[in-house]
């Protein structure tokens, strides 16, 4: 059985497991609040990056109030596509802003990898260079594959 190592564990599983873990990371952060980043793998033959942006904005604007994107970009990195978006909702001093990356990556297991920055809105000008440090190490590898 393979075994997979996680964030102070491991376990055995059995042969054809996928993993489908979601991870999240909270970066340092402000009086009481730390901005979140999180990184979702999602195993598929092919990704239309632009109906994957479609489904999720109109999730995002039936679940959250006053959602609305402020930017988003397409762009080509070596032989990997990806979108780049910004999107806020909320009211107030609870106005949160987000960035997502959306990249499918074709290879050995073809994967769509969805990272995404959250902070509050008023923080957001002062992490969005932290943000973008992390998001630009971001190397996708076959390693640990299930």
């Amino acid at each position: 059985m393979p075994k997979f190592q996680g964030s102070g564990f491991s376990l055995e599983l059995p042969g054809g497991t996928v993993d489908a873990s979601n991870y999240g990371f909270a970066l340092p952060g402000h009086s009481g609040a730390n901005p979140t980043l999180t990184i979702r793998v999602t195993k598929t033959p092919q990704a239309d990056l632009g109906v994957i942006f479609d489904d999720a904005k109109r999730s995002l604007e039936q679940a959250l109030t006053d959602f609305e994107v402020i930017s988003k970009g397409a762009f080509k990195r070596a032989d990997r596509e990806y979108i780049v978006w910004v999107g806020e909702w909320g009211t107030a001093e609870a106005r949160m802003r987000q960035k997502q990356v959306l990249m499918f990556v074709t290879g050995n297991v073809p994967r769509l990898f969805t990272i995404t920055a959250t902070d509050l809105a008023k923080h957001f000008a002062q992490t969005e260079p932290l943000f973008d440090g992390v998001i630009r190490t971001f190397e996708p590898n076959d390693i640990q594959l299930m």
